[in-house]
């Protein structure tokens, strides 16, 4: 355990190394960008990718099915529905034996976030909740779209 703190106190140093020496310049994001979805429209707000929606394959719209769950559990904002105050970058960091690392920097601040994968699901996958069609339902699709192992990785 003492050896992924250090590995992950390392990780964490080296981004703010390297986010304080940039930080002197300002910001140049290229033109167009994605557009929020509109105040009055009925946005999916658990999908956390909602400008690409259209651009990802019905693969990957299941491989990150489960991605409202991660940022839940960290308790992080959905940044694609609507604008921030401040400019906000968030980094993810997946390492060995479910280990799970947010780091949200905005202009004075950087928030780390730890935790476990295995934490985060507990309780919420429990196929004893479904009824009969909903367990074919769930069965069919677990066969078609394996997201379980996706999930995991």
């Amino acid at each position: 355990m003492q050896h992924s703190t250090q590995i992950i106190t390392a990780l964490v140093l080296i981004v703010a190394l390297i986010v304080a020496i940039s930080c002197n310049q300002p910001i140049t994001y290229p033109e167009g960008g994605y557009d929020y979805p509109a105040k009055d429209s009925v946005a999916d707000t658990d999908f956390y990718f909602y400008p690409l929606r259209k651009i990802f394959t019905r693969s990957d719209s299941f491989q990150l099915f489960t991605s409202n769950l991660f940022y839940k559990a960290f308790d992080e904002p959905n940044l694609s529905i609507q604008p921030m105050d401040e400019d906000v970058f968030r980094f993810n960091l997946e390492f060995y034996r479910d280990l799970r690392v947010v780091v949200r920097f905005t202009k004075n601040t950087m928030i780390v976030k730890i935790g476990r994968y295995t934490n985060m699901t507990e309780g919420i996958l429990d196929e004893g909740r479904l009824n009969e069609i909903e367990k074919r339902h769930y069965d069919l699709m677990r066969w078609h779209f394996p997201f379980e192992s996706w999930a995991r990785n």
